[in-house]
């Protein structure tokens, strides 16, 4: 008897944040699937299409100029490869909303942080 194949698991979340007025949409699972989640929560996926991550990236990131950001992964980060994503997410934010304050950074870091450490 021939056994289907288990589709992987699929956690993914947008998080709205409301003081920069930015968004971030956090997705582990399937590439296609990733793609289809994005059309369902709003974010424009075709600049996204062509720059899927090479086989050795844990992650990506993908930043707009209107502050929203995109986090992939095939499978749920660990606390360390988060933490490097959400640099490149409120860096991100920063650039968009021309924030250069070390302090802004490092609040917005530690917020995004406990909002998205616990998905697995």
């Amino acid at each position: 008897m021939k056994k289907e194949a288990k589709k992987p698991e699929e956690v993914w979340r947008v998080v709205e944040v409301p003081i920069w007025d930015a968004r971030l949409f956090i997705y582990y699972g399937p590439w296609d699937s990733f793609i289809d989640r994005l059309a369902e929560a709003g974010f424009e996926p075709e600049n996204i299409l062509s720059n899927k991550p090479k086989d050795w990236n844990v992650a990506t990131t993908y930043s707009r100029k209107d502050g929203a950001n995109v986090v992939y992964s095939a499978k749920p980060l660990s606390p360390h490869a988060l933490v490097h994503e959400l640099v490149h997410v409120t860096n991100g934010i920063m650039r968009a909303k021309r924030v250069a304050d070390e302090e802004s950074f490092a609040y917005t870091m530690e917020w995004l942080f406990m909002v998205t450490e616990a998905m697995k």
